[in-house]
């Protein structure tokens, strides 16, 4: 049987999870570049804020096509065993990533500043 006392602690963290959701969007800025990166080196850095479509050569014959438009990254295509990465959404803020393990492929959204830096506090 549900209790009043359930009942306002659910409520209780369904509101913090929302503020935490809330916090947690307003935080992220918008994304200026992303760093492709293959196993454990840089493969390239591509700016958000132009449209382009880039072939990811992964070796071994595995590759990716990363699709940047409209100031959003995603994996249109990868001939990876299972193909979860062309099902991720779109990434766009900082620190949002985009992975393909099998062809061992990283992407990540950055600040204007690269690695350095994901935002500016005055």
């Amino acid at each position: 049987m549900i209790k009043k006392g359930d009942i306002v602690l659910l409520a209780a963290a369904l509101a913090a999870g929302a503020v935490a959701f809330a916090v947690n969007a307003a935080v992220q800025a918008p994304g200026a570049m992303v760093k492709v990166v293959l196993g454990h080196e840089v493969y390239g850095t591509y700016e958000l804020a132009k449209d382009q479509e880039i072939a990811i050569d992964a070796g071994d014959g595995a590759w990716n096509v990363l699709v940047i438009s409209n100031g959003t990254a995603s994996m249109k295509e990868a001939n990876c065993p299972n193909g979860d990465c062309t099902r991720q959404h779109g990434i766009s803020r900082t620190g949002q990533c985009l992975a393909c393990l099998p062809n061992k492929v990283l992407v990540s959204v950055k600040g204007a500043f690269g690695d350095e830096f994901d935002s500016i506090v005055h």
